[in-house]
């Protein structure tokens, strides 16, 4: 397997060299394409998944990479991602996250969660680097999945 990172393919083309060799390396499932079949307004997009490998992707109505969901823990059926393939590093607590940022001088939000109803603990940290957005959900304080996205103009 080759060294690109889930990262480096954001805003690649579905039918790029280095995503397709991706999708062998990782044995990428199918693409499977989602349209506004209710008639909302919403763009197309394209969704390809290696449960095995931790990671999906989203490509958006142009086939163009926008967003990668990097599994940090075995939930909604996936498999952990492996660290060297995600291009950003895995935090393990929300503090940890922003400590990271402000170090690092890297524009960042955070939040937090607490629906007793829903029976949801969660937060997050978003760092916005220029060239990708590296968003962390915390799950009852564990990291549970990584959100690499293209920065939104």
């Amino acid at each position: 397997m080759n060294r690109v990172t889930l990262k480096s393919l954001l805003g690649k083309r579905l039918k790029d060299v280095e995503v397709l060799q991706l999708f062998e390396d990782y044995q990428v499932g199918d693409v499977v394409y989602g349209f506004d079949r209710l008639r909302e307004g919403t763009d197309d997009e394209y969704w390809a998944e290696a449960r095995a490998s931790g990671f999906a992707l989203r490509f958006d109505h142009d086939q163009v990479l926008k967003t990668v969901f990097c599994y940090a823990s075995s939930i909604e059926g996936f498999t952990p991602v492996a660290a060297s393939v995600v291009g950003a590093p895995l935090i393990g607590s929300f503090q940890d996250a922003e400590e990271a940022a402000e170090a690092a001088g890297v524009r960042h939000s955070a939040g937090h969660v607490d629906d007793a109803l829903l029976g949801l603990k969660s937060s997050w940290v978003r760092h916005e680097h220029p060239e990708a957005w590296v968003h962390y959900e915390f799950r009852d304080g564990k990291l549970a999945l990584v959100t690499l996205s293209c920065p939104r103009s």
